[in-house]
């Protein structure tokens, strides 16, 4: 995703332009669903997520400057959605119920990707979560944090190293 783009959206918005939203919509909608889905972990819930993301953005569009990543902002928004949701639904069930799962090796992946979270730091998962979930460039995400692509990579690549290790020790 082109954050240049993303931004003159945002512009375009704030001005009170909704003809653009549509536009803006399509830009992010991947990422942010697949960033709540990696969570709740339910297709449902992730539509519901969505659209109370987009709402929330929307409404704060003020709070957001040129110097500010939006985009962040955005994902953000997303995933404290996503895991205020979880947590809520953890609460609300005593005993775990799978029964929204399509298949056992389903559940196996979700199982996986909390034990690897389990065992990264806050960064590390970071790197796992935007670059291979949400499928971010080393050379977006390197701007999102303002370092050079070239530590970008060194970190995901000893993330990556880690994260086949920590899988292989499971295995």
């Amino acid at each position: 995703m082109d954050i240049n783009v993303f931004n003159r959206i945002v512009k375009k918005l704030k001005k009170g332009k909704q003809e653009y939203f549509s536009q803006f919509y399509d830009l992010t909608k991947k990422s942010v669903y697949y960033s709540i889905l990696s969570i709740v972990g339910r297709k449902e819930d992730a539509e519901d997520l969505m659209q109370d993301t987009y709402v929330v953005f929307i409404n704060g569009l003020e709070n957001i400057t040129e110097n500010k990543n939006g985009y962040y902002y955005l994902l953000q928004i997303a995933k404290n959605k996503a895991i205020n949701h979880y947590n809520r639904a953890k609460r609300e069930c005593l005993t775990e119920d799978f029964s929204h799962y399509e298949s056992g090796q389903q559940l196996d992946v979700y199982r996986d990707l909390d034990y690897l979270r389990s065992k990264l730091s806050e960064e590390e998962w970071y790197y796992i979560e935007h670059c291979v979930i949400l499928g971010f460039k080393q050379k977006e995400i390197a701007q999102m944090l303002s370092l050079p692509t070239s530590t970008v990579g060194y970190k995901y690549n000893k993330v990556i190293e880690k994260s086949r290790k920590i899988y292989e020790e499971v295995r």
